[in-house]
């Protein structure tokens, strides 16, 4: 009986570590023309020139080789499907059957087991065999990958492969982009319909879309190539593959995620940034029309009084209802010294046309100083300027005398949410302070060195033109308890945008992070409550900044941000 326990417990043991060895690993190769990276369960293992082995530590049972021959540009992604090699589940197989059959065609020479524990101890060896072999068969098989065709083959059947990079190069980049690097999450049917309606549509042909959406359960780049078959469509027409992009980045619903024309592209990234101004605006595709963030501060936009939630109608002779993100962007932009009207109108105010120039940035990113009762006051314009971060460190190292801090991050809209969180780290010493989605999601944490006391009472002024990065360190700054937020509700522009070119002087924009707070809520669309809500409504004095004589007075007098509340304003002044 002994025996049997022993024999039961080693075939365990060897198929728990056979298993283990061998667990499946999803990797993704990402070749360039002189490079490739190596995802192994999304996070990277690594890079290489032309060729990449991949060995046990990718959790393969052996070692595969993928050599880049005649790597594509723009870069396609591979994905492997890592299973146990089949010559290995048979080695274990054969292992455990064979010493089943020699327990049972031989005597043991232990006298002490008997000849029944023996042939007892030699079937369960023999039952073990073929559950090892079935349970190392379960993974998906691994596919070679044919780099010189620059196509990848199927995986398992009804699985998307890669379609004909011939006559679909730049729209499957595309396409490998949306579903690997967007955030917003889509599945192949809602791309297919999407590019299926656009291409049809610039082919004059919208009317036969209803035919072929109805095959969009399939590969959805076999039913496109279908549709250049039976229409008689020019592989080569850059025209109708724009189309099919565009389609499918109109398909994610959202206005940020959008495809560029090589025109529009072409300003984005072709003229010097040194000759370029703005006219400091930031903006986000309303319903309808553009909707202003925010005016930078001694900015020609700011000093025209356009504010937080102005209506833009027109942009020169251009309407703005259905204009792109982009378009916008590029409109509101131009060489220095140059100027642009704009018709704009403010809640149910009648409309008014101003004149804006552009300029390149000017006035201080941050600003400091010390108030009356040595309270510090701290004001972060801009997270966009490459000293911003250096600058708050000095401001905060002249102000850790000070009896309390007001940081001030209002009207400060910006993406650069990296920084936000380096500042977070000069304020919190520990806990989460943001949580990042994207493809490579991760949770950033306090490092435990602040250059701000901690013992120090501090209060961060928001209101609806604190945006993205300001949003971010607000929300680590209020979630760890680490200081109060005074205003009103902020914007709520959690969202990181990337933009990329597809090889052929077109681009992409996609929505490629999003950040939450600590407590892991959603920034974007809803924004943050402030722990007092003071607003500078009509009630407010003229000419007096009420939430910053409201965050003196929490300093000075200890109060609440329920007793500042009630002093200085209430809710209903939103």
């Amino acid at each position: 009986m002994k025996s049997s326990i022993n024999a039961l417990a080693a075939g365990v043991l060897a198929s728990s570590l056979t298993l283990s060895g061998c667990a499946p690993r999803l990797i993704q190769i990402e070749t360039q023309p002189d490079t490739a990276r190596v995802y192994v369960d999304g996070e990277p293992r690594g890079r290489g020139g032309t060729e990449i082995k991949l060995d046990q530590p990718y959790g393969l049972p052996r070692a595969y080789t993928l050599r880049v021959e005649q790597a594509p540009y723009p870069p396609y992604v591979t994905t492997i499907q890592s299973r146990p090699d089949p010559w290995l589940a048979g080695l274990w197989t054969a292992f455990f059957a064979g010493i089943g059959l020699f327990g049972l065609v031989t005597d043991s020479p232990d006298p002490s087991v008997s000849r029944g524990d023996r042939t007892a101890a030699s079937l369960i060896m023999l039952a073990i065999s073929p559950l090892s072999f079935l349970s190392l068969q379960r993974f998906d098989p691994v596919y070679r990958v044919d780099v010189e065709r620059r196509q990848t083959l199927a995986m398992n059947p009804g699985e998307t492969p890669a379609p004909r990079p011939e006559t679909f190069r730049t729209a499957s980049y595309a396409y490998s982009l949306i579903k690997n690097q967007c955030i917003l999450r889509s599945g192949d049917r809602q791309l297919a319909e999407g590019g299926i309606q656009s291409l049809l549509a610039k082919a004059g042909k919208p009317s036969e879309a209803s035919v072929y959406l109805r095959r969009t359960g399939e590969n959805p780049f076999q039913v496109i190539d279908q549709i250049y078959q039976d229409l008689g469509l020019k592989s080569d027409d850059p025209g109708l593959e724009h189309a099919l992009i565009d389609g499918m980045a109109a398909s994610l619903h959202n206005p940020y995620n959008a495809f560029l024309e090589p025109a529009l592209f072409k300003r984005h990234v072709a003229l010097d940034p040194e000759q370029l101004g703005d006219a400091g605006l930031s903006v986000y595709p309303g319903p309808e029309h553009l909707i202003v963030i925010g005016a930078r501060e001694e900015s020609s936009a700011w000093k025209a009084g356009l504010r937080t939630g102005d209506r833009i109608l027109r942009i020169g002779d251009v309407p703005t209802r259905g204009m792109s993100y982009d378009a916008a962007l590029t409109s509101l932009q131009g060489f220095k010294g140059s100027r642009v009207k704009v018709l704009i109108q403010r809640e149910d105010e009648k409309t008014r046309e101003v004149e804006l120039s552009f300029a390149r940035p000017s006035g201080q990113a941050v600003e400091s100083r010390m108030l009356p009762g040595k309270i510090g006051y701290l004001r972060i314009a801009s997270f966009d300027a490459a000293s911003t971060e250096a600058e708050v460190q000095k401001a905060l190292d002249e102000l850790k005398a000070s009896n309390g801090l007001i940081l001030d991050l209002r009207n400060s809209a910006s993406e650069a949410m990296h920084k936000a969180v380096s500042i977070a780290r000069m304020f919190v010493k520990r806990g989460i302070l943001t949580h990042v989605i994207s493809a490579e999601s991760n949770t950033l944490s306090a490092d435990g060195q602040v250059a701000y006391p901690e013992n120090q009472a501090l209060v961060v002024l928001v209101d609806r033109g604190s945006a993205g990065a300001a949003e971010v360190l607000a929300a680590a700054i209020q979630e760890n308890r680490r200081g109060s937020t005074l205003g009103t509700p902020t914007f709520g522009l959690g969202l990181v945008h990337t933009l990329f070119p597809l090889g052929d002087g077109s681009g992409i924009r996609l929505t490629t992070q999003a950040y939450l707070t600590p407590t892991e809520e959603t920034i974007a669309w809803k924004g943050l409550q402030p722990d007092a809500a003071i607003a500078m409504g009509p009630r407010s004095p003229r000419g007096q900044d009420v939430q910053l004589a409201a965050a003196l007075a929490m300093l000075r007098q200890n109060l609440t941000p329920a007793e500042v509340e009630t002093r200085f304003g209430s809710k209903r002044d939103i």
